[in-house]
């Protein structure tokens, strides 16, 4: 069983984080083009979709809404899910040869991805392997996806179908989990991880990374306003230059997203807000975990989550509503799919 850091609760008690520790094997088993749950009618490769929030959370569990209010394909691959090998982690979307590809990744001795071509109406198995678990994966300009987890970094230039590069970049001895990851947007081959002993770039594509620097214990990052934004379990950190880092102590940080204009960072039972990504400024809010920006019928919609299911949705990321509960696996990211 590995060892899982603390997660907000519903109520402001700490509960079970969203990812767990675990540890990257040596042997790789790949299964490619297995088939997945959850197919859906009515779109499939080639076909247009629209835009929508994909969910995805323990047990495998994978579903998506076009308002985050009423939510649909709702599938998992077990009940009451736990820190195991079912567990999606994160999730990401990009395009890849004119097709918009959404991409769902976890796994806990284990590494999996799952892919969708119909915006999460029904998803592939593409990868198992015994390296540990993945974490995070980001597509950049250049079409190409980086994914890193429990001390192992791997990259597709497929848009998911097939992982390469393979290596134990983030240490053997599994100290060095790496929870989230985003593309550069001030550079096309750039990719910005961050985990626990801190951030680390590669600048060709995801093949080689650096070594960690900045604040430790982090697990989310944004970018946007000239400023990279990450939090952790209890700091708010920001750098202009991925060199030198300012950190913001706070309590029990969930998230961060940057959209229209302003990083928006979710913790347990506040908000921060910054234009700047240095200023920060604090409110009261509902407790969230995760939070997604994305348009509904041409306007900005937030979705929120908090442990274990709760769904909320801001239409500026000010007033909440409580969108869904249902005593399911537990959401653990949430990503908005772009329409074609």
């Amino acid at each position: 069983m590995t060892q899982a850091p603390p997660r907000l609760s519903f109520l402001g008690a700490v509960a079970v984080v969203f990812v767990a520790l675990g540890a990257g094997g040596a042997a790789c088993d790949i299964i490619l083009g297995a088939e997945g749950e959850g197919e859906g009618e009515g779109e499939g490769e080639g076909e247009v979709i629209a835009s929508r929030f994909v969910a995805v959370g323990y047990g495998g569990r994978r579903l998506t809404s076009t308002d985050g209010v009423q939510w649909e394909n709702d599938v998992a691959d077990v009940d009451n899910g736990g820190d195991d090998d079912d567990l999606l982690r994160g999730a990401c979307t990009g395009r890849v040869g004119g097709q918009t590809v959404v991409l769902a990744v976890g796994g806990s001795a284990q590494g999996r991805v799952l892919r969708s071509v119909d915006g999460g109406v029904s998803w592939t198995t593409t990868v198992v392997d015994d390296r540990g678990w993945i974490g995070a994966c980001a597509f950049n300009d250049n079409g190409v996806v980086a994914f890193v987890g429990s001390a192992r970094s791997a990259r597709s230039t497929d848009g998911g179908v097939t992982i390469q590069d393979q290596t134990t970049q983030f240490f053997p001895d599994g100290s060095w989990q790496m929870r989230d990851v985003v593309a550069d947007v001030t550079d096309g081959a750039r990719f910005v991880a961050v985990g626990n002993l801190g951030v680390s770039v590669s600048d060709d594509d995801g093949v080689t990374w650096s070594a960690p620097t900045g604040p430790e214990n982090l697990f989310r990052v944004a970018q946007g306003a000239g400023m990279t934004v990450a939090v952790g379990f209890s700091v708010v950190a920001n750098s202009a230059d991925l060199v030198s880092w300012t950190e913001r102590a706070e309590g029990n940080v969930g998230d961060v997203v940057f959209a229209d204009d302003a990083f928006l960072v979710v913790g347990d039972g506040y908000r921060l807000r910054s234009v700047d990504g240095v200023t920060f400024e604090r409110s009261s809010q509902p407790p969230m975990s995760r939070i997604a920006a994305g348009f509904h019928q041409g306007q900005r919609r937030y979705v929120g989550a908090n442990f274990p299911d709760v769904r909320r949705v801001s239409d500026d990321g000010v007033v909440w509503t409580t969108a869904a509960r249902d005593d399911e696996n537990a959401i653990d990211d949430i990503v908005f799919v772009d329409g074609d």
